[in-house]
């Protein structure tokens, strides 16, 4: 997103109707429909605004380019039954309020990553450094009037969540050129709930982004047909169809592939194998199937290539250690 920004720092709609999740979430529409959705439902947004009709643009600046961070404070755990004037009238009345004065703007965050309720996170800016030194010593204190279980600076906050994206990045590319082994992992330090639900909708959109489900083909279909009449628009890796089904499942090498097959082929109402099929994205309960039975064979596939059944560490009840009681059907260590 960061490198479809102008100038202004605005992103063309199209570029967000055009990403994984995105399309994951509406994979029943064509891009120009999604990009239409998308700029009727962005109104509703208290943090992207549309700009000239056609764009998009954060309504808050990035964390490195916010001028209110260096007096502004980060607080976490606040009640979340406290809204912003609740929490304006607690700081006012507090016995702390002359040490860092009028408060400015507060903004509460919402979880984005479930329910988008409030997080129980709130930033408050101050009217200097000074003040909100203040502010971050009297919340840590417990004389803001406000009960949290953090206080500190936005600019740290902000520089430590900039240092733990680096940090996570680090350790990925480290696993990588590890081969994917615990060995390339530069700490041991569990993930938090958080970052495996990220990865997980992150995961979910890439296996949804490069599928495609045809139906209504013709009984002269086959895979070389389906193959041919996509090699132009991307790279087939997988087709799930046997002649004389009606419908099939394609996998694309990439989402882009995919994409551009979806937009060409779902319009043009193309013959397949004597007939006019039509062509989507499939939907997440379909796409998820998909990967589950795909990811099965591959297992099954290794455990055959490798020796079949048993030919791993102890296969079978008791079949790991000298002597063991029961039946393994594999020899143990």
């Amino acid at each position: 997103m960061l490198s479809q920004r102008d100038e202004s720092g605005a992103v063309p709609a199209s570029v967000l109707a055009g990403s994984p999740r995105i399309v994951s979430m509406t994979p029943e529409l064509a891009l120009e429909q999604r990009t239409s959705v998308l700029l009727e439902v962005i109104v509703q947004s208290d943090s992207v605004r549309v700009v000239e009709g056609s764009q998009f643009a954060r309504v808050y600046p990035m964390p490195d380019k916010d001028p209110a961070a260096s007096r502004s404070v980060y607080l976490s755990g606040v009640h979340k039954e406290a809204d912003e004037e609740k929490l304006r009238a607690k700081l006012r009345a507090s016995s702390a309020a002359p040490s860092f004065g009028a408060i400015g703007a507060i903004r509460r965050l919402r979880d984005v990553q479930r329910d988008r309720a409030y997080s129980g996170q709130v930033y408050i800016e101050c009217e200097d450094e000074a003040k909100a030194a203040a502010l971050v010593a009297a919340a840590n204190k417990g004389s803001a009037g406000i009960t949290c279980n953090k206080a500190k600076l936005l600019k740290d906050f902000f520089d430590k969540q900039h240092q733990t994206i680096i940090e996570q990045k680090e350790k990925r590319a480290a696993k990588a050129a590890a081969g994917g082994g615990d060995s390339g992992s530069t700490s041991g330090a569990k993930r938090s709930r958080e970052e495996e639900e990220a990865e997980q909708v992150a995961q979910a959109a890439e296996d949804l982004a490069v599928l495609l489900k045809v139906e209504s083909v013709g009984p002269d279909a086959s895979r070389e047909t389906l193959t041919e009449l996509c090699a132009t628009h991307g790279k087939v890796a997988y087709i799930d169809f046997e002649r004389g089904q009606e419908c099939g499942t394609l996998r694309f090498e990439s989402a882009e592939g995919a994409t551009a097959a979806l937009e060409a082929l779902g319009v043009a109402g193309a013959d397949v194998g004597g007939a006019v099929a039509t062509w989507r994205r499939p939907t997440a309960e379909e796409s998820q199937a998909y990967w589950r039975e795909y990811r099965s064979r591959q297992r099954q596939q290794k455990k055959q290539r490798y020796g079949g059944k048993g030919g791993g560490k102890g296969g079978g009840k008791g079949g790991g250690k000298v002597g063991g009681k029961g039946k393994g059907k594999g020899g143990g260590k």
